[in-house]
């Protein structure tokens, strides 16, 4: 593969330009890389690798020499003592003009007396390379050349990425017509570099504006997947024929997570039958659309993570029942039951000791209403951390199963409420008002809401008297809330004063009980009168410290209050 590499040396590192050429395709890469030997230098636990040359690493080294290198290493010694001076006085020593001339110095007096074993060399590649640890990460996009870069550095560099397996064994490329020739090069490369290791692969086509079916994937491609489908730990297919992914699933012995991606085309919804072959499945994540699905696996015990979307409720129902180790569990926009009874349960109610995340999609339907009530009415989650509610449409209907929200542990940190569309007021039950309020959560996201709904949960989170006359906090140790707004023309909406009003007041039946606090919204501009500006700051001020985010900017609250 032609590739130009272009180098510019900075203040503080490299910029690094690479050109990839081929028939089909032009890669332009940026990247600006740290000196990485200037920066182990400053290591203590690495210093000792770095003061050597060819000519003198035979040699006994002592501080009483006369060399060079001894003159080098002490004055690295104090400009690296300067550097942490200034690191002492500021959160951020890189704006220091100083700090930047002292960083031009160590790389350049240290230039050209360290050496780094190859060894050493190919450990660091491994720590600093972005890669996932499998498909379900999200920095996976920003890996995929990371050490193609690496090794156009110079020809050194490039022998010690080529000989590193670690770098080979995750490929990720999205698939186009222009560019399957280079993706099939590209694949041989990682298969021929990786040594046996265990693969990741992540790789797909992006749906045809015409709404066309998927398109196959090259011969070359297909075969290349096959023959070392025994080696694949984590997989990732995105758009590709469904015959072809059911026909290579069951070759994949070693696979232990698995993330399959369609998009609807035509109008048509695609029937599933997978058969999994590995016993070592631990992440399993479906996006639909499918009307019928047929998953068969040796044991379910084995998976922890599973994730389905636009996938029947009954599929999702009975993997719930059955994955008794899940630790985590959605459920969004699920389709209509392939079958309207329900899985045999042989003991209730359904425990799931180990399940930290939980998300559930509530759909208005008769015939999807009897399956979540089924569910809020039996399930029990003693160790949740983070709950997701999806609300689509007027599910008030659900509320007859508050004894799930009653239910939900103290361990419970986060909240996550979605689709939250109907108008309320302070006599419409919600189901915060049926949460205990003793439960650890510091997180209430509300996503897509209207503002009486955003009001009803402020008044809430006010204090409340009980029967006995005393005053109780709900979630007293909530630090931050989150508001989002998604509009179809990204217009943002206003918050009236009225919420600003809420927050005051939340804030200060807080002060003492927190230290800090995060009000973040996005979407929405703070149409908040001044006098809410001056006693937010007078909160912050205080004994607070507080931060408000308007439409996902940093809100300068003393700015505010200079308003007219």
């Amino acid at each position: 593969m032609p590739m130009h590499v272009g180098v510019n040396n900075n203040l503080l590192g490299t910029m690094i330009t690479t050109t990839f050429h081929t028939p089909e395709i032009e890669i332009h890469h940026v990247r600006l890389l740290l000196n990485p030997l200037a920066s182990l230098a400053i290591h203590p636990k690495l210093s000792e690798f770095m003061f050597a040359t060819s000519s003198d690493c035979c040699c006994s080294l002592n501080k009483n020499s006369s060399s060079p290198i001894y003159a080098v290493d002490d004055e690295a010694a104090g400009i690296r003592s300067e550097m942490l001076i200034i690191e002492g006085l500021t959160d951020n020593p890189c704006a220091h003009p100083r700090y930047a001339d002292l960083c031009r110095r160590l790389n350049s007096i240290q230039s050209l007396i360290r050496f780094v074993p190859p060894e050493l060399l190919s450990i660091i590649f491994q720590h600093a390379c972005p890669f996932p640890y499998c498909v379900f990460a999200q920095n996976r996009e920003e890996s995929r050349l990371f050490h193609l870069v690496l090794r156009s550095v110079s020809n050194h560099w490039y022998g010690i990425v080529q000989s590193t397996p670690e770098l080979w064994n995750y490929v990720s490329f999205s698939l186009r017509w222009a560019t399957e020739k280079s993706c099939e090069q590209y694949l041989k490369l990682c298969l021929d570099n990786s040594g046996g290791l265990p693969l990741t692969i992540d790789l797909g086509r992006r749906p045809e504006p015409t709404g066309s079916p998927a398109c196959a994937l090259s011969p070359a491609l297909e075969n290349m997947i096959v023959r070392n489908s025994h080696r694949i730990r984590s997989l990732g297919l995105c758009y590709l024929p469904i015959q072809w992914v059911e026909s290579v699933l069951p070759k994949m012995s070693q696979l232990s997570a698995l993330d399959l991606r369609w998009w609807k085309w035509r109008d048509v919804d695609p029937n599933l039958s997978l058969q999994i072959s590995s016993t070592n499945l631990h992440r399993l994540s479906i996006f639909g659309p499918s009307r019928r699905v047929g998953i068969e696996l040796p044991a379910r015990s084995s998976i922890t993570h599973l994730t389905f979307n636009r996938i029947p409720i009954d599929v999702c129902m009975g993997f719930l029942i059955e994955c008794q180790n899940l630790v985590e569990f959605h459920s969004i926009s699920p389709y209509f039951p392939v079958q309207d009874t329900f899985p045999t349960i042989t003991q209730l109610p359904l425990v799931h000791k180990c399940l930290i995340k939980f998300t559930w999609h509530l759909l208005d339907s008769s015939r999807l209403f009897r399956w979540t009530f089924f569910l809020l009415k039996h399930i029990h989650v003693p160790a949740l951390e983070n709950l997701t509610w999806l609300n689509m449409g007027n599910s008030d209907h659900f509320l007859n199963a508050t004894s799930f929200f009653k239910r939900l542990p103290k361990s419970l940190k986060e909240i996550n409420f979605t689709g939250m569309h109907g108008e309320v007021d302070n006599l419409t039950h919600t189901w915060l008002d049926h949460t205990r309020h003793d439960i650890s959560l510091n997180l209430l996201r509300v996503d897509g809401c209207t503002e009486s709904f955003l009001d009803k949960v402020f008044h809430i989170l006010f204090r409340k008297p009980t029967n006995s006359d005393e005053l109780i906090l709900l979630f007293p140790q909530l630090t931050r809330c989150e508001i989002l707004m998604r509009t179809e023309d990204e217009r943002k909406q206003k918050m009236s004063s009225k919420i600003g009003e809420d927050l005051v007041q939340l804030l200060e039946e807080r002060t003492g009980l927190i230290d800090n606090f995060v009000f973040w919204t996005s979407g929405y501009d703070l149409d908040w009168n001044k006098q809410i500006w001056l006693q937010l700051k007078k909160i912050h001020d205080s004994s607070l410290s507080l931060i408000i985010g308007e439409s996902g900017n940093c809100v300068d609250i003393s700015a505010k209050c200079n308003l007219p």
